[in-house]
């Protein structure tokens, strides 16, 4: 019997819903293996305990994401050293009040946004965080149906347009509140409705760059094989002279340089944290906010077109795929005489399909009934140090 292929167990490992057949996975010597068993929402608590402890910190990461990890796990996983990690505990739905009240002291901006907008933070904690100085944080704070009246009295009042409207906006902001805003009820959800014909939507996550480029004989020779951390590494480099790597086998961070098949700027369908969408340059509204992959994001009624990258295309040679992701996210701009209505949008992504690697890639969206304005890709420049890079042969 042939010995199974590192692909054929990366297929097990994110479908397979057998116990025995999980922790068997989760023993693998490759990483990407035990990290799909991290992912998949079949495995077993016990299981998730076990790779919450995994010295590679991307299988800790889906563990954290996983809707099944139990408390205990999550609760020391919110000490992880890497902050990602953490970050996806305050997003995790089942993260309890006294992990997300120690996580809310967080240094990372991004982490105690995720906090102010969890369902189960509580109202000392929204009181906190009410003061933040990071004015993204207190609108979230803002928009929370935990939010109490006293805090929304000041927040009402806040330097920030933003938090100042997420307090309008907010279904369970009471008429007081209202009228130090100079509105009342009936006109907040009449400016809600009437007029509404252009949209700017933002898909906010981590995003970036993938790019297909070709290389040489001695460049594949030399990277196959190679391990992802070593991969990471050498693309961060600028100066060949400084460099470990043989001159013939150096890409360096000019791959940005070469002649590429695929340049694709947007964001990962699974690393999107929310939907933001800005009404006619006045009033921002949140579609949804989750961990988004192919069922959760179907589940809120947004369609998904898949294309599958076809390397059967590709001229003979040799060639690489390399994806380095920032925090950032893709905004276009919508035109439509109707409301915003999510369940009109199509996500077109592709999806890159390698012997040791699948990602789904977010690159342009569509909107039935309406013009769509591509926008572009953004960062802001802090690499996550999460990325994946590919070097194959076309026969």
């Amino acid at each position: 019997m042939a010995e199974e292929s590192l692909q054929e167990r990366n297929e097990r490992a994110l479908n397979a819903t057998s116990k025995d057949e999980l922790e068997e996975l989760a023993e693998d010597e490759d990483e990407d293996v035990r990290l799909r068993v991290a992912r998949n929402t079949n495995t077993p608590a016990s299981v998730l305990e076990q790779l919450a402890a995994d010295e590679n910190w991307q299988v800790r990461f889906n563990v954290a994401e996983n809707m099944n990890t139990p408390l205990s796990v999550l609760e020391k996983l919110a000490e992880d050293d890497e902050m990602d990690i953490r970050n996806y505990v305050a997003k995790n739905e089942n993260t309890s009040v006294s992990i997300l009240e120690k996580l809310a002291d967080d240094k990372d901006d991004y982490l105690r946004i995720n906090v102010a907008e969890h369902k189960n933070t509580s109202v000392s904690v929204l009181e906190k965080l009410a003061v933040d100085e990071n004015w993204q944080v207190r609108e979230k704070v803002a928009e929370h149906k935990n939010t109490s009246v006293s805090v929304l009295e000041k927040l009402a009042v806040d330097e920030n347009e933003y938090v100042r409207e997420a307090v309008a906006t907010n279904a369970d902001t009471p008429a007081s509140v209202l009228e130090k805003l100079g509105m009342s009820e009936d006109s907040t959800s009449d400016e809600q409705d009437v007029g509404k014909k252009k949209y700017e939507v933002t898909l906010n996550g981590i995003g970036g760059e993938v790019v297909v480029g070709s290389i040489t004989k001695e460049q594949y020779d030399y990277w196959v094989g190679k391990n992802d951390s070593d991969i990471y590494q050498h693309f961060l480099e600028d100066d060949i002279e400084d460099s470990e790597v043989p001159s013939e086998a150096w890409i360096g961070n000019r791959w940005f340089e070469m002649d590429n098949i695929e340049h694709l700027n947007g964001c990962e369908l699974s690393n999107v944290n929310n939907i933001d969408v800005l009404i006619d340059g006045n009033e921002r509204s949140l579609v949804f906010e989750c961990n988004l992959g192919k069922e959760s994001i179907k589940g809120k009624g947004i369609k998904i077109e898949l294309n599958k990258v076809d390397w059967k295309g590709l001229e003979k040679g040799y060639y690489f795929l390399y994806q380095p992701l920032e925090k950032g996210g893709l905004t276009i701009q919508i035109e439509t005489e109707n409301e915003f209505d999510p369940k009109m949008l199509t996500l077109i992504c592709t999806e890159f399909v390698m012997p040791n690697k699948i990602g789904c890639f977010i690159s342009s969206v569509d909107y039935e009934g309406g013009d769509v304005i591509e926008g572009d890709g953004f960062c802001d420049g802090d690499f996550t140090d999460t990325h994946w890079a590919e070097f194959f042969k076309v026969a």
